[in-house]
């Protein structure tokens, strides 16, 4: 992961980000065009405002609560009945962003009742928003329905009011990860895709975003055949320019376009000799 960051970062923008479906979809033609079937890593990020999220989750639940213990979130089964936070659709700069309503319902009838004002259930995006959403929560001592769910259409979480959560999960558990892959399942049906959550340090194809950034640097060198062998013979320079770039990945500098660089005469080393030494060297640049 962190060899494919660097290497979008030093060549393009950045790794591929995956915010919604439509992302989801772009990055899946992509993959379906080299005709790859493992997991592709992208880009996941999960901002530091937001709640931890609780391990003690129940299986398939589909829906999030905002917890009584502060910086908790809590997958529960939507059915179940909960007190739960509105935001306002519009609101002038002496207004609050959020209310709370009192009495238990589903997380849909919730919903519905948000809506039946005009507003939505709680979504959080910013830190502000996050801000001004403790103002209202921080004290209460029971647990509230936000508009966070698992969008099973699109096998993503989201907002009630349609904005994207960015961030990997591994379905049905909503978890944080600092690593996040593309798994790509089928023969390109969008419901055969899913983001999940891997170990870092597994070696993955990848997606970058941006445009391709060119980057040429000539390197001279010296060389000392010690068998005499002739380093211009087409097979040597092949073998030299694979371990030259295998050496460079060991540090995750990954080199695109590396080729020896032709004399005049069609080779890329000549012969020299060094003065007051018996020993000939050849140099060439690449």
């Amino acid at each position: 992961m962190a060899e494919a960051q660097k290497f979008c970062r030093e060549y393009y923008d950045e790794l591929a980000t995956i915010f919604n479906a439509e992302d989801q979809i772009a990055a899946l033609r992509a993959v379906s065009a080299q005709s790859l079937t493992d997991a592709i890593w992208v880009h996941s990020q999960y901002h530091a405002f937001w709640p931890q999220v609780d391990y003690w989750n129940l299986p398939d639940a589909k829906c999030v609560v905002h917890g009584h213990t502060a910086k908790v979130w809590i997958l529960k089964y939507c059915l179940f009945s909960y007190n739960f936070v509105c935001q306002k659709s519009t609101q002038s700069n002496s207004e609050l962003k959020y209310y709370m309503v009192q009495g238990s319902l589903t997380w849909k009838g919730a919903q519905t009742a948000c809506r039946a004002n005009g507003d939505d259930l709680a979504s959080i995006l910013t830190q502000e928003d996050y801000t001004a959403f403790q103002s209202i929560t921080e004290t209460q001592p029971f647990e509230m329905w936000i508009g966070l769910y698992w969008k099973t259409s699109t096998r993503m979480w989201e907002w009630s009011n349609g904005d994207p959560f960015p961030y990997c999960v591994s379905e049905p558990q909503l978890g944080a990860s600092n690593c996040c892959s593309l798994t790509y399942k089928g023969h390109g049906q969008t419901e055969n895709v899913t983001l999940e959550k891997i170990d870092c340090s597994l070696k993955r194809p990848f997606l970058c975003t941006g445009k391709k950034r060119i980057k040429q640097t000539i390197v001279r060198m010296s060389l000392k055949s010690n068998t005499g062998g002739d380093l211009n013979d087409p097979v040597v320079k092949e073998q030299m320019l694979e371990q030259f770039r295998k050496e460079f990945a060991k540090n995750g500098n990954f080199i695109q376009g590396l080729r020896w660089r032709d004399l005049p005469n069609g080779e890329v080393f000549r012969k020299t000799v060094e003065l007051g030494s018996p020993d000939e060297g050849q140099c060439g640049s690449g």
